[in-house]
């Protein structure tokens, strides 16, 4: 273990390492990152480097979650009071404006939900450039299954 950890609650507090310092405790290389195999040793050991998916939220869970901010119901509340004092007019205006009020955020919720898959969709690329090494790899396969694409010379990423 390095002499400069600085250890908070028995966790790490990589923050607060010299660079020098973090690249010997994560056994890499500042200049070089990792070597390809050590690379390929830690995909296979931890696996890639993902979040998990969170679950899609149903139409119906997003439409009911419209009706959870209190003034909505200080507004249905009106218009319950506003009914039974046969206020129809006033009852109907607010009853509208709670109505707009759950069509509008259903509809902005809901586009909003579909963004991720679109965007992972739009990028979903099945190359990628190591800056290591300067040739395309597949991010997502697996250590030695020929990550590298030895068809294209060292040095021949974009960029």
């Amino acid at each position: 273990m390095n002499a400069e950890r600085v250890m908070t609650g028995g966790a790490p507090a990589w923050h607060a390492l010299s660079p020098e310092a973090l690249a010997g405790e994560l056994r890499t290389n500042l200049r070089m990152g990792l070597p390809e195999s050590e690379a390929g040793r830690r995909l296979a050991d931890l696996g890639l480097n993902e979040l998990p998916e969170a679950p899609p939220v149903s139409p119906l869970r997003l439409l009911l979650a419209q009706f959870e901010s209190l003034i909505i119901w200080v507004l249905i509340g009106a218009a319950v009071i506003s009914g039974l004092l046969a206020d129809w007019v006033d009852t109907a205006a607010i009853l509208a404006i709670v109505v707009l009020n759950a069509a509008l955020g259903f509809i902005q919720e809901y586009r909003a939900e579909r963004v991720p898959g679109r965007v992972e969709k739009a990028f979903n690329d099945d190359r990628a450039c190591d800056p290591r090494w300067g040739r395309p790899f597949d991010p997502r396969a697996g250590a030695g299954s020929g990550r590298s694409d030895s068809s294209r010379s060292r040095g021949s990423c974009p960029g």
